[in-house]
């Protein structure tokens, strides 16, 4: 035990206090004009200190006053000074690809809003406003759309079964002057049947439909359709051919054929019904159309065939070729070739079938990729089409979950590339080279509760038939010398007893050191991990917390083997301090907890001292005295090889254990690959199963 210092002075910090005391945003966005989210907000500090604060700007979908999910939550921060300081933020934000402001169905919204807050996340201490995102479509010309559309009919009408037995076929076609529109245009819709059964009424309807994504852990593309008729026109027929004209209506949103995360697509189709003399239903026939912003001039005659011309509802700034939100089949492939593939397919006469995949990333995670086997099973050489990826990472916290990225991507090879039968390999990937996802503050893998997970397959999504899936490992890089005030030494005294450190920045793997003073008859000394993970909500952000022993040391029974100065080893494969990570996903902080117990009356005084724990040198050494695990010369050291369990036993000896029906997983260490792990996933010559 050594002595006290003769400057006993606690290293208390001063009160500080700063606030938001304004935020302001544009009230609402244009996906065609604003390319970035811009916030101001003004800090008051009446502190000596500089105070950072945080600026969110979220998108989420609400029922009522319940949070479904968010799709977009990006993060800012600035540094605000002594007295009121004003600051602008910027994110970027490709609002094309949002989902606009509006009210799905009946009570459940999709909203933007963006917050400000000084104080950690967790507290809730924050401004919020509200704004709104309106989506334009301007379509990128030349476009099909500008010009005649014409469909082929070939129903039958009132067979009233599988199969086409005693009933009358309805052929001829159906016509549009143009495929877009806007609001307030007139849409002119002609036909001509053929019936050998006498037609009597014709009935029109603009049509809109929109699938809406809703949270399903148990179906990542889980589907509401909506359908809403907006405008019907009725008529008697005596013959095959007719016309009805159509007024679009005011205040619709435009079409939308993919937004971020898959939240929303909207699409228009104008229906005609027939109703045939004898048959009992109405036969049904859809054609679509493009609700446009502005208004399209109809091209005469047929589109040229040199042009590259544009069939998806692309925006005329959406750049086709970076669509990873697409979930369809790719559209600018020849009609012909297109449906020639397609056919063999459902005839059965080939198939491309998943065979393996991998994760690579020799050089970090910023240069990872996907390498992804394929079997052609077929005798001819066939293109690839639509070979789909999907990078999600996921958070269970507590009893919710929910998911912070949503990477999707889709190759397709053009008509003249062919694979011949047998395996073949392609590499897809990640967005992290090219800066889509920060990797700096990329929060870690921790066991089930934060995990990432790669998902392949050739059918769409909303199928759910997931031809292969693979989790993998994101680890965490944080300085040691990342907080400034942990850098300085400590001193804290409770009475006659009291403790020093001279820094409290460490290493992870390295040591702890301490110096405790004071009339003390035993001394324990623990090193305790919190660990905040977040649940979004829609007001105020939820934290299910967890505090940890991750290891520690209790002094012998004899005094004159006590140290000058305590050593705590911090095991080498913890999860580092967290304070910033995307998404504000999790916090992880650690605290040097020492209890020493009075030789008077044996009650305790307790410090918990807040300390840094990061991967890069703290510049110190091992401890000056060997430290013994065995026999009583020595330290009697409890260092579980695993973390403890939440409920825990205490048997005598401080042996831990817990019950039987606890099933407890050790989520606290990196799943750190084996030295040879780049032996161990050699491929294609090993196979890698998905249960590996």
């Amino acid at each position: 035990m050594t002595a006290e210092p003769a400057n006993s002075n606690t290293n208390v910090p001063p009160k500080t206090f700063a606030k938001v005391v304004e935020l302001e945003t544009k009230e609402l966005y244009y996906s065609d004009k604003d390319e970035r989210l811009v916030a101001k907000v003004v800090i008051d500090n009446n502190s000596d200190l500089k105070h950072s604060c945080q600026i969110v700007f979220r998108g989420y979908v609400r029922r009522q006053n319940d949070l479904v999910y968010e799709f977009l939550h990006e993060q800012a921060w600035v540094v605000a000074g002594q007295g009121e300081t004003s600051h602008t933020v910027e994110v970027e934000a490709w609002l094309n690809r949002f989902p606009p402001s509006m009210e799905v169905m009946r009570g459940t919204f999709i909203e933007y809003s963006v917050r400000a807050s000084i104080d950690p996340w967790f507290l809730n201490h924050h401004v919020e406003k509200i704004f709104f995102v309106r989506r334009t479509l301007k379509l990128k010309m030349p476009h099909i759309a500008a010009f005649e559309t014409k469909q082929v009919v070939n129903e039958c009408v009132g067979h009233g079964g599988l199969f086409h037995k005693n009933c009358t076929a309805l052929n001829g076609y159906i016509q549009l002057e143009k495929g877009a529109y806007t609001w307030d245009d007139e849409i002119e819709f002609k036909w001509d049947l053929d019936c050998t059964q006498k037609l009597q009424q014709a009935r029109v309807t603009l049509l809109k439909t929109m699938e809406f994504r809703s949270a399903d852990p148990g179906h990542h593309m889980a589907i509401e359709t909506i359908r809403q008729e907006l405008v019907t026109e009725q008529k008697q027929i005596g013959n095959g051919k007719g016309h009805i004209r159509l007024k679009v209506p005011k205040n619709l949103h435009t079409s939308i054929e993919m937004s971020l995360w898959n939240v929303l697509a909207i699409k228009y189709f104008v229906l005609l019904q027939i109703k045939a003399q004898s048959a009992s239903k109405w036969v049904d026939i859809y054609h679509p159309m493009i609700l446009n912003s502005e208004h399209i001039s109809h091209h005469e005659g047929e589109p040229d065939k040199r042009d590259r011309l544009h069939k998806r509802a692309v925006d005329e700034n959406d750049d086709s070729e970076d669509d990873d939100d697409c979930d369809s089949e790719i559209d600018d492939l020849d009609e012909v070739t297109k449906q020639r593939d397609l056919d063999a397919r459902s005839r059965g006469l080939y198939s491309i079938d998943i065979d393996g995949l991998r994760i690579v990333s020799d050089d970090g995670l910023h240069n990872a990729f996907c390498e992804v086997a394929f079997v052609v099973n077929s005798r001819d050489p066939r293109p690839l089409r639509s070979l789909r990826l999907m990078m999600i990472g996921e958070v269970r916290a507590g009893p919710s979950w929910y998911e912070f990225i949503r990477y999707k991507s889709i190759v397709t090879t053009d008509p003249r590339t062919l694979f011949s039968p047998g395996e073949h390999r392609v590499k897809i990937g990640l967005p992290f080279l090219d800066n889509q996802y920060d990797t700096h503050i990329l929060p870690p893998s921790l066991g089930e509760d934060i995990k990432y997970t790669v998902k392949v397959t050739t059918s769409s999504w909303k199928i759910n038939q997931l031809e292969g899936e693979r989790d993998f490992q994101v680890t965490r890089w944080v300085d040691t010398w990342a907080r400034e005030e942990f850098t300085a030494g400590f001193h804290e005294k409770l009475g006659k007893f009291g403790m020093t450190m001279t820094q409290r920045n460490f290493q992870k793997g390295k040591w702890i050191f301490a110096t405790v003073y004071g009339p003390a008859k035993r001394v324990r000394m623990s090193l305790i991990q919190q660990r905040r993970l977040r649940q979004p909500g829609l007001k105020s952000d939820g934290s299910y917390c967890t505090e940890r022993l991750v290891t520690s040391v209790e002094s012998p029974e004899n005094k004159d083997l006590w140290p000058e100065e305590w050593a705590l080893h911090i095991p080498p494969h913890i999860t580092p301090s967290i304070e910033v990570s995307y998404w504000n996903v999790v916090v992880i902080s650690y605290a040097l907890e020492v209890i020493s117990y009075s030789e008077v009356d044996g009650h305790e005084h307790r410090h918990v001292i807040p300390v840094w724990i990061g991967c890069t040198d703290d510049k110190l050494g091992p401890p000056k005295e060997p430290m013994k695990r065995e026999g009583d010369p020595g330290m009697e050291y409890v260092d579980p090889i695993e973390e403890l369990p939440e409920f825990e036993v205490v048997k005598e000896g401080e042996i831990h254990d817990h019950p039987f029906w606890v099933q407890r997983l050790n989520d606290d260490t990196y799943n750190e690959l084996p030295v040879n792990w780049q032996e161990y996933y050699n491929y294609p010559e090993r196979k890698l199963d998905y249960d590996d």
